[in-house]
């Protein structure tokens, strides 16, 4: 069988550039980018040294039974994207509305980019990650208890798995505050080993969470120890899950809304948006 590089439908030898959707002998779509890239084999490899190394860690801790349950655990997980209460009202009002990418609102000019250091230097940062495919890519985060990293919204949306899992790849952390901490210049690689595809998230959770995994950890505490949300002297830290495309509400599994925050104005929008998700068959719950 072909490497999912390669083009599963011809006999075209040559892998096909993650710049391109469809292979270019013969027309047919292949593999969304970002999982060919975290399928291929030297960044596999990689992945699993530092998954050896993090079982001889805990197999010298003694506490090899709680990082196991700890993998076990984020194999259930979640991809989750936290947004304000009007962008959720928005994408819920009818199945016509997509949830986009960010430069998707730019070229549409439906978002003004921020003058911010985030929004300055993003699309650099993307680039680097996500060569010649960075506009297609929507951020999400790996969640335990279906809360996703506050600080980018106070209402988590849920995604059904069989709606992203072809389509989905993991990476370490939030690739600006990674390219940032790793120094990593243009033109410079990646690291390999930080990313994975969907199916062997819970490795990269392994490989990069097993220090805060002790012999006295419990399983209640493992969706904290996946997402640590921000402090005042730190950002948040999680695992980025990457989505290759755009989706609709019919990918929405479930939206936690912070209720116990929220305003009477609030409340009253969030009443409203539960009768649309009542009608569209779409679980949620209140924090």
């Amino acid at each position: 069988m072909p490497s999912i590089s390669n083009c599963q439908h011809c006999s075209n030898p040559e892998p096909i550039p993650l710049s391109k959707q469809n292979c270019p002998s013969c027309g047919r779509e292949v593999a969304h980018s970002n999982v060919r890239a975290a399928n291929d084999k030297a960044e596999l490899d990689a992945l699993e040294n530092r998954v050896n190394t993090a079982e001889e860690y805990a197999k010298a801790q003694n506490c090899t039974n709680q990082l196991n349950a700890f993998e076990a655990d984020v194999k259930t997980s979640g991809a989750v994207i936290c947004r304000p209460l009007g962008e959720i009202k928005a994408l819920t009002a009818s199945n016509n509305v997509l949830y986009t990418t960010f430069y998707n609102q730019v070229d549409g000019q439906q978002r003004i980019p921020e003058d911010n250091e985030f929004d300055a230097i993003r699309e650099s940062a993307d680039s680097l990650v996500f060569p010649h495919y960075h506009k297609n890519i929507l951020f999400a985060a790996l969640s335990l208890d279906g809360v996703g990293v506050t600080n980018y919204g106070g209402h988590s949306l849920l995604l059904k798995e069989e709606m992203i899992s072809h389509r989905a790849s993991v990476f370490d952390s939030n690739t600006l505050l990674f390219i940032k901490k790793n120094k990593i210049s243009i033109g410079d690689p990646i690291p390999l080993g930080f990313r994975a595809p969907w199916q062997k998230r819970e490795k990269l959770a392994k490989a990069k969470l097993y220090p805060k995994i002790t012999k006295q950890t419990k399983p209640s505490e493992h969706a904290n120890i996946l997402i640590d949300q921000i402090t005042k002297v730190a950002d948040p830290d999680f695992i980025e899950v990457h989505i290759f495309g755009v989706f609709n509400r019919g990918a929405i599994d479930k939206i936690t809304f912070s209720s116990s925050n929220a305003n009477r104005a609030d409340k009253v929008i969030i009443e409203s948006i539960k009768k649309k998700l009542d009608a569209a068959n779409i679980q949620y719950e209140d924090k």
